[in-house]
């Protein structure tokens, strides 16, 4: 399995998040090198992770959250668009005696069609699902991602 990764600005929790992954045997992809290594690694067979649930401050891909509007991750879109491979949401949840509880969720078996519909679609998909994963569990999710201190554009037609 490999993951893209943009490591944290603090030091420890960067090499905490290292340890962790290297311990999980998790290979890591930078995140400039994602564009290329990704699709690579999809055709070597491998699992990619992506860790969506960030402000994507970059993203044009706007959906709900919590019924309000968050830029969200075009990649898990992107790539199944141009690799067909499967898109599949995860989490992991803490249990009381330490360790934890991976669960996935099918989102698309064979992503076909339209870059941006793709892109789109996906990204409500993962919101929706993300979204009822908090409601089980709120104290589990890192809340200061920043998320919703932007807003969308105002539409052409000024609205």
């Amino acid at each position: 399995m490999c993951g893209v990764v943009k490591p944290p600005s603090n030091p420890w929790v960067a090499d905490l998040v290292e340890r962790s992954r290297r311990k999980m045997g998790i290979e890591p992809i930078p995140l400039p090198e994602a564009k290329t290594a990704v699709p690579a690694a999809l055709a070597a067979g491998k699992l990619i992770g992506l860790v969506a649930d960030q402000g994507a401050m970059r993203s044009h891909t706007w959906v709900p959250f919590f019924g309000r509007p968050t830029q969200t991750a075009e990649g898990p879109g992107l790539f199944a668009a141009r690799t067909g491979a499967p898109v599949v949401f995860g989490a992991f949840i803490a249990e009381a005696d330490g360790r934890y509880r991976g669960y996935a969720e099918l989102l698309d078996p064979s992503p076909q069609g339209d870059a941006t519909e793709l892109i789109q679609r996906l990204a409500t998909l993962f919101r929706q699902r993300l979204e009822a994963a908090v409601r089980v569990n709120p104290e589990q999710y890192l809340w200061t991602h920043r998320l919703w201190n932007r807003q969308p554009p105002p539409a052409p037609d000024g609205r």
